[in-house]
């Protein structure tokens, strides 16, 4: 469960040196309130998008980011 911790601690700037991010994702319990769509929602925020996913419905599942540099890229801390 250590990949919401790493993703959403991680600099922006520094996950934008990936041109994608794959990962395994599981949910967590529901009084921490995070998931994978406030996960797919952090990356959104930072400049990615989702490729694709594949939900095992067991509370687990695997997806594919790509980072969007077509120019509509919000980097937090910088001036626009």
């Amino acid at each position: 469960g250590s990949e919401y911790e790493v993703l959403m601690s991680t600099p922006a700037n520094s996950l934008q040196r990936c041109k994608r991010i794959a990962v395994q994702y599981h949910e967590l319990p529901a009084h921490l309130h995070l998931g994978k769509e406030e996960l797919f929602e952090h990356l959104r925020h930072i400049g990615f998008r989702l490729i694709s996913e594949r939900d095992t419905r067991r509370g687990s599942g695997f997806a594919l980011l790509s980072l969007d540099r077509g120019g509509n890229v919000r980097v937090p801390g910088r001036a626009a």
